[in-house]
């Protein structure tokens, strides 16, 4: 159902249109016999002169239902059309000249013309549910759709805003059903969104209420059960004390989909709470069905099949995703480097399309996703080049990028630029009062730098200074949860430990290798960057070889080379060495290295992905 052309309406009313369009979607999609698309994927078509045979194509529908509305002072013309995408034909239309208080019959004449046109045979109750009162009030009516238009936009002040418009709907009429869902959902939605702390426990109470009178208003709707699964969502995720058990929340879900089976909110919220692999993929797929230029969707449905082991048909999702949201969707520039790089050992391919992001939409996130990938390869000459031209919103001396240089600078063995890069480090952390963009701790850049700045001093042979440097750090370092360590492989602790044995202070050596251990003990590969490095490390150092290189061996087998350059920064502990002179590591860090090798070959001689790819996220390269 397109959005309805409007004739002769203030700029003001610019909703109307697509909440007239969004009305008929919904009562069309309460019937099983049809598939009705979400508002969401056709309301940016609409309008006179449209090729709809080109729009039916590219949203994958057989009948496309458009038309025109004028809204005057006490009246209203409505002129519709439903047209069959194959042959071109239009299957129904009609005119509606009547006074603007007949608004809903035209709904419903409209609703039940097409379910005639398309031969649908409806029992009884479907013939109901087609031609059902929402509300009877036009001023409720018009604010539903304000709240609606905005909750679309997912933007703060936008759902801050269709709050207060639901609220008026539903002071208007008490009984408007979707009103009250629309409410809880907002609540939520606003909540989830918001950038500044916001007391759930409060606003909780109100979402619930409205959850709870959406069902008992309409009890065979599933949009009361979608309410209430969004406030046991905020309970788990915002609020404090209740903690609703999934396969609660998953029955509110699946329940919504029975009841209001087009309901794509509910297909997608009801295959994150299945624990069958084959039920959530079925779920989503319908919802990409129905939902097809959803960007967010495509992307669940790409995690899904990833998890299920089918590689190539995540990677269509996710570059599917990118393309039907116009080349912007964010969250598709990460995803599709990182699971190339961390999940599959492409680390080649995650280079090209990182950099096709970073050319494309240059921007922290971008630029950080080619500089891990370009490490990953050990293509210093690149991450140099990235390094010296960072986007706008990126400074020169970005903390960042300067975690990126000192890692360079020590991969490259130059540790007077080490030393430069942390004093310009530690100048821009006071400078910004201790603070990282972006919420990175600043703890977890430190780490690198300290133990870069450590690594340095053993190679110059100054095992105390080294020592007396990690010692003064660590109190600092230690307070870190391991899962936000996006550092160095080798963590701090793992080269004080070495330090500590060196000088014959085995106890402490051990105590901060048992830390370090149980904090990675739950930690799978690709939970934290680097973690099996690091768990391989404190292991070899910790005097258990057999278990050092079965972890090393894990690592390899996942493809991993984030920090590969690091296998030898630990030689001088005798542990170590003795995991390094064993034939298994040789084995092993010869097959990681020839990989990596020929993964930088194969990126340096071809850096740009496939043609055909390209298509399929629909991006054109800057140059």
């Amino acid at each position: 159902v397109l959005p309805f052309t409007e004739l002769g309406m203030p700029e003001a009313e610019a909703y109307f249109g697509a909440g007239l369009a969004d009305t008929l979607s919904y009562k069309l999609g309460q019937l099983k016999q049809v598939l009705v698309l979400a508002p969401s994927s056709t309301r940016k078509f609409g309008g006179p002169g449209q090729d709809l045979t080109s729009i039916g194509a590219l949203l994958g529908a057989s009948a496309l239902l458009e038309g025109t509305v004028r809204r005057g002072a006490g009246s209203l013309k409505v002129n519709a059309r439903l047209v069959d995408i194959a042959s071109g034909q239009q299957l129904w239309s009609g005119s509606y000249d009547r006074a603007g208080a007949d608004l809903f019959a035209v709904q419903d004449e409209i609703a039940t013309a097409v379910t005639e046109a398309l031969h649908l045979v409806l029992s009884p109750e479907d013939a109901g549910r087609v031609t059902q009162t929402l509300t009877a009030n036009l001023s409720a009516y018009d604010a539903y759709l304000l709240g609606q238009a905005r909750m679309a936009t997912r933007g703060k002040k936008q759902l801050d805003e269709s709050v207060s418009y639901f609220r008026q709907a539903i002071r208007l009429d008490a009984g408007y059903a979707l009103a009250h869902a629309a409410l809880a959902e907002a609540i939520f939605l606003s909540s989830a969104y918001s950038e500044t702390p916001i007391d759930w426990s409060t606003a909780r109470v109100e979402a619930q209420a409205a959850a709870a009178q959406a069902q008992l208003l309409d009890a065979i709707g599933g949009e009361g059960y979608l309410a209430q699964a969004f406030v046991a969502m905020g309970d788990n995720d915002l609020g404090e004390g209740k903690d609703w058990p999934r396969e609660y929340i998953g029955s509110l879900l699946l329940k919504a989909v029975e009841l209001s089976p087009n309901n794509t909110s509910a297909l997608k919220f009801a295959a994150s709470y299945t624990d069958s692999e084959e039920e959530e993929l079925e779920l989503l797929q319908r919802a990409v069905q129905l939902d097809p230029r959803s960007g967010i969707i495509r992307m669940n449905l790409g995690d899904a099949l990833a998890r299920s082991g089918d590689r190539d048909a995540a990677l269509q999702q996710y570059l599917s995703s990118i393309r039907v949201s116009d080349g912007k969707f964010v969250p598709a520039h990460m995803i599709v480097p990182f699971m190339l790089q961390f999940s599959w050992g492409q680390v080649d391919e995650a280079a090209r399309w990182a950099g096709v992001f970073n050319r494309a939409y240059p921007n922290r996130d971008n630029t950080i996703g080619l500089l891990r990938a370009l490490m990953g390869l050990g293509a210093w000459d690149k991450v140099e080049q990235v390094l010296n031209h960072p986007p706008a919103e990126m400074a020169y001396d970005d903390p960042v990028l300067l975690r990126q240089r000192v890692v360079l600078n020590l991969v490259r063995n130059d540790c007077d630029e080490v030393e430069s890069a942390v004093a310009r480090f530690e100048q821009k952390l006071s400078d910004l009062g201790g603070n990282s963009p972006q919420n990175v701790p600043a703890a977890v850049i430190l780490e690198a730098a300290r133990t870069a700045q450590g690594l340095c001093r053993i190679r110059n042979g100054q095992l105390i200074e080294a020592r007396e440097l990690l010692a003064a750090a660590q109190p600092e370092l230690s307070n870190l949860a391991f899962p936000n360590i996006a550092a160095l492989a080798l963590r701090s602790q793992i080269l004080l430990a070495a330090l500590y044995k060196a000088n014959g202070q085995a106890e402490l050596a051990q105590q901060l290798l048992e830390q370090l251990l149980t904090a990675a003990a739950g930690v799978e590969l690709l939970d934290v960057q680097g973690v099996g490095f690091s768990r391989f490390m404190a292991l070899a150092v910790a005097g258990q070889p057999d278990a050092a290189l079965a972890e090393l061996e894990q690592v390899n087998d996942q493809g991993w080379t984030a920090d590969w350059w690091l296998l030898d920064a630990l030689a001088f502990d005798p542990d170590y060495a003795a995991v390094m002179a064993d034939p298994r590591f040789k084995a092993i860090d010869r097959r990681l290295k020839d990989r990596v090798r020929e993964m930088r070959e194969s990126y340096l001689a071809n850096p740009m992905p496939s043609a055909e790819a390209l298509k399929l996220a629909d991006i054109q390269p800057a140059e």
